[in-house]
């Protein structure tokens, strides 16, 4: 959660894009525009994601209060996690049946984008919280099913366990479909083919960065012994 009490939610979002944050964030990766080009709807997914920024800004207008605004601003959150799960899902079983809609991944991108920006001001346990119940959201209602089921005499051992397993199979199919989504995003959006490349990228940048970091530091030790020769 973000320290400076100065720096409201409310002041982050209304100065924030979440279309021109995505794109910054693909042309850092050295991917630019590739795989990008604007599809039919992309507008239209664009504003929509702007109309939900939009009203939350509106909420938080009306309600002054900074305790209230706290626990609204992890409503949203979780409102805008839920909108984002619905849509890898959705995206992660096209992909198992052979189809890509990268309008959806546009929009999936833009929500990950507000999301990156709302944890700012949602503290990380709340976040780690958030995440678990809604990777999990029908956990205990499995739970009460399965004593009530045990429970019922004329209830079969094979009635009980099916729609657990049926449970379970479409849990893993949308796992792997999300893990399909994933790779392709790696390769439209990022231009690679393998999450191991990725790990690649990032050391390679980060040896980049030591590196610029040692050249900062040499000019700064330069710049102190031009003064001393000038005094």
């Amino acid at each position: 959660m973000v320290k400076d009490a100065e720096r409201t939610c409310a002041a982050d979002l209304q100065s924030w894009e979440p279309e021109a944050a995505w794109r910054q964030a693909a042309s850092a990766s050295g991917a630019g525009d590739a795989g990008l080009v604007a599809g039919p709807d992309w507008e239209t997914r664009s504003r929509a994601v702007s109309a939900l920024r939009d009203h939350f800004l509106g909420v938080l207008r009306d309600v002054p209060d900074p305790e209230e605004q706290e626990t609204l601003t992890a409503v949203f959150y979780i409102l805008v996690r839920c909108q984002w799960i619905l849509l890898n899902v959705q995206s992660g079983y096209q992909i198992a049946e052979g189809r890509i809609d990268r309008g959806i991944y546009y929009q999936s991108g833009l929500l990950t984008a507000l999301l990156g920006r709302l944890e700012l001001f949602v503290a990380p346990s709340d976040v780690s919280d958030i995440t678990r119940f809604l990777s999990q959201p029908i956990q205990r209602e499995r739970a009460d099913w399965q004593v009530v089921s045990t429970g019922a005499s004329e209830t079969s051992e094979e009635d009980r366990v099916l729609p657990d397993l049926s449970l379970d199979l479409g849990r893993l199919q949308a796992e792997a479909g999300t893990a399909q989504q994933q790779k392709a995003i790696l390769e439209a959006g990022l231009g690679f083919s393998e999450a191991s490349q990725v790990v690649t990228y990032v050391q390679e940048l980060q040896n980049r960065l030591a590196e610029l970091e040692d050249i900062k530091a040499m000019l700064g030790g330069l710049e102190t012994t031009v003064e001393l020769m000038n005094l």
